[in-house]
């Protein structure tokens, strides 16, 4: 089990870029379901469905982590506390 340590704001910062990275997959997987749409290519579309779903969930939760920043107090146990959380939330 490596251990890590970040620095003030490093961790929230990567959770703000992983989710910036879910909203760009998010919407380039939208753009191939309305292309197959369009093109009226309806396996392509049922298939996207799905993912895009699953995808939505990865957005909810990296959101659902950055709400957690901004509900614990900045204190250098912070990154402690959201790694607790992490770990009972997804983990177990």
């Amino acid at each position: 089990n490596p251990s890590f340590k970040f620095g003030d704001g490093e961790l929230e910062e990567l959770f703000e870029k992983g989710l910036e990275t879910e909203y760009g997959t998010t919407e380039a997987l939208s753009a191939i379901y309305k292309a197959a749409m369009l093109e009226g290519d309806i396996m392509t579309s049922e298939f996207m469905l799905p993912m895009i779903k699953e995808q939505k969930e990865e957005e909810a939760l990296f959101q659902g982590i950055l709400d957690r920043f901004a509900a614990y107090p900045a204190s250098p146990s912070r990154p402690h506390d959201i790694d607790i959380y992490i770990g009972e939330t997804f983990l177990d």
